[in-house]
C-alpha cells in the first residue's frame, strides 16, 4: 500500500518548483531603522498637537520660560 503521507521535499512547493525566497524589508529599505525613527518623530508630532487641542493649549512655552519662578508676576 502506497504512503500518501505529505513528504518534505526542502525549498520546493507542492507541485515541485523551487520556492522563490519572499523578499525582506531590508531589500527594499537600504535603512529600516532611520525610516522607522523617523516614521516615530512623525506621530508623535501628530499625538502631542492632538494634546495640546484637546486640553485647549495655545503657546508652547520654552524650556528656559517655564524654569524662572519670577516669570509669573509681570506688569502688565
Amino acid at each position: 500500500m502506497p504512503n500518501f503521507a505529505q513528504k518534505s521535499k526542502g525549498n520546493k512547493d507542492a507541485m515541485g518548483y523551487k520556492k522563490k525566497r519572499t523578499p525582506l524589508l531590508s531589500d527594499k529599505n537600504p535603512d529600516p531603522i532611520n525610516e522607522r525613527m523617523g516614521l516615530l518623530d512623525t506621530i508623535k508630532a501628530m499625538v502631542e498637537k492632538e494634546v495640546k487641542k484637546q486640553l485647549g493649549i495655545k503657546k508652547e512655552k520654552s524650556p528656559a520660560e517655564s524654569q524662572n519662578p519670577e516669570d509669573g508676576d509681570q506688569p502688565p
